[in-house]
């Protein structure tokens, strides 16, 4: 994969999910630097941290192919008989028990964005059938995990967030104890966090 298209696309997924995510937590966050890892570096200007490592969700490889190929201006393949929200909850589940099985060195706690861009899945599909069967792993190296979607324009079950950006947080879920690699304490939400 062309590494700057690469970093374009982390750098795009990553100002997205953080303007969600300020708007959410009143917090004012700005980019600071991309790394290797994680992906990037978002700083307040009290210079409290937050790394923000991307990964990118498809409904399976040949998906993936077929859409940076198109971004690298090459045409053809097609997706393929599958059914498309139990394929993203799969693809999901195995970009969770990757990207958590590593660790980072980063002075400050990190969130893990899931960016997808599911155009066969909505927003109720996604409440429904992907956000029941996600698998988070027992122990998690990231203070929290998001999956951030840009949901597409539906015919047939249109919503009030069609073509908007939605995060929904998969980890920790509510009532559940966070077990953070880096220690909690480096990283408090507020106002200006």
């Amino acid at each position: 994969m062309d590494e700057e298209l690469k970093k374009r696309h982390e750098r795009a997924a990553g100002d997205r999910f953080m303007a969600a995510y300020n708007r959410r937590h009143r917090t004012r966050f700005t980019f600071r630097e991309q790394r290797e890892a994680p992906d990037l570096a978002y700083a307040t200007r009290k210079g409290r941290l937050l790394g923000v490592e991307v990964v990118t969700a498809y409904y399976n490889e040949q998906d993936a192919r077929v859409r940076w190929g198109r971004a690298r201006g090459q045409h053809g393949g097609g997706w393929g008989g599958f059914n498309p929200d139990e394929a993203l909850a799969e693809f999901i589940n195995r970009v969770l028990a990757d990207k958590c099985s590593k660790s980072y060195d980063f002075p400050a706690p990190c969130v893990l964005v899931i960016d997808a861009r599911p155009p066969l899945t909505d927003e109720d599909e996604i409440k429904q059938s992907i956000l029941p069967a996600v698998e988070v792993p027992a122990v998690v190296p990231y203070r929290a995990i998001y999956l951030g979607v840009d949901l597409p324009v539906s015919l047939a079950h249109p919503s009030a967030h069609e073509g908007q950006y939605r995060m929904w947080r998969l980890y920790p879920s509510r009532g559940r104890r966070a077990q953070f690699r880096v220690p909690s304490s480096q990283f408090r939400e507020g106002k200006d966090a």
